[in-house]
């Protein structure tokens, strides 16, 4: 049951690396088709959204911050010790308040609002109806923002189905996106999933979670998202870890086309003996600062442009 619990706790995302190619939106599903009704009430949806700080107006925009997949009963710290996750559930406040997103972010350049989505079941339950609130609610929050557009970041499931499906199947949303931070997002699945699957319906039907059952490499879910979602639908970039037990095998699971790939461990980013896995991911500061790389570059990292001295730790961002 141990290895069970481990193999769901994850189930999110995530590895390869390159330098970043030229990364570019791909308009087919926005030209093809037109927003489906949303299945859930406005009023449920837009009460799963979180804005620690409120929306005062800052001038960087609202960044929307998408947590992953199921419980992680683990303390998590950088190498400085400076962010720690003491969550009991892979929720929104759980995965993001403690983090530099939240405490860090809305005071670096310009400054931003940061706001952040809490999932149904702690996205155990169906991952189409997870997209619909991703999707709700990066309408409703580009309405507010001061650029008229947010920023997405999401971690696990929560990049790599949760967002791209918005985008790809609620095309409407993808003008009002300037950029897509993806941390070990499983854009194509991952063989741990199809392992706690088998294991988990060996004991009897309907005994694995719906999302983890659409985050197996072979699922109908990833099969319909990557029609025309295998390809960057606004500028991305998708981060990842050798490291990342959970997402094998890479760098197939979160490489996408047309994204600015990158493996923390390339000698681009932090270098071979990187030390950051799936769990420590959103709260790692080299993996912040290619996020605000990605900021500085208009939407995806440039990694012949990252500040390697992030690798080493928080830097002072106020200034």
């Amino acid at each position: 049951m141990h290895f069970i619990s481990a193999a769901l706790t994850g189930l999110l995302a995530a590895a390869y690396a390159t330098a970043s190619p030229t990364p570019g939106t791909n308009s087919t599903a926005a030209a093809a088709w037109t927003d489906p009704p949303f299945s859930i009430s406005s009023d449920t949806m837009a009460a799963a959204i979180t804005c620690p700080n409120g929306v005062q107006g800052k001038a960087g925009g609202i960044v929307f911050l998408v947590h992953g997949t199921g419980e992680s009963r683990l303390l998590l710290g950088t190498r400085t010790g400076q962010f720690y996750h003491k969550s009991t559930a892979s929720d929104g406040n759980g995965t993001w308040a403690t983090g530099p997103y939240n405490l860090i972010l809305p005071t670096v350049g310009p400054g931003y609002d940061i706001c952040w989505v809490t999932l149904p079941a702690f996205a155990w339950a169906n991952a189409e109806q997870s997209a619909e609130y991703v999707a709700y609610n990066i309408k409703a929050l580009a309405a507010q923002s001061a650029t008229k557009k947010v920023y997405v970041v999401g971690w696990s499931q929560g990049a790599g189905l949760n967002l791209q499906w918005a985008l790809d199947f609620f095309p409407s949303t993808q003008s009002l996106v300037s950029g897509f931070f993806s941390i070990a997002g499983d854009f194509h699945g991952s063989a741990s999933a199809d392992v706690a699957c088998k294991l988990l319906t060996s004991a009897g039907p309907k005994t694995c979670p719906e999302s983890v059952f659409q985050q197996m490499r072979s699922s109908e879910f990833l099969r319909a998202q990557n029609i025309s979602a295998s390809t960057a639908l606004v500028p991305t970039t998708s981060v990842f870890t050798n490291k990342d037990l959970v997402v094998p095998p890479e760098p197939a699971m979160s490489t996408i086309t047309g994204a600015s790939n990158i493996l923390m461990q390339s000698q681009q980013a932090c270098g071979l003996g990187y030390n950051v896995d799936h769990l420590s991911a959103p709260y790692d500061s080299g993996v912040f600062g290619l996020f605000l790389n990605a900021l500085d570059n208009g939407g995806a990292a440039n990694i012949e442009t990252f500040d390697q001295s992030w690798c080493k730790g928080f830097q002072n961002t106020t200034t």
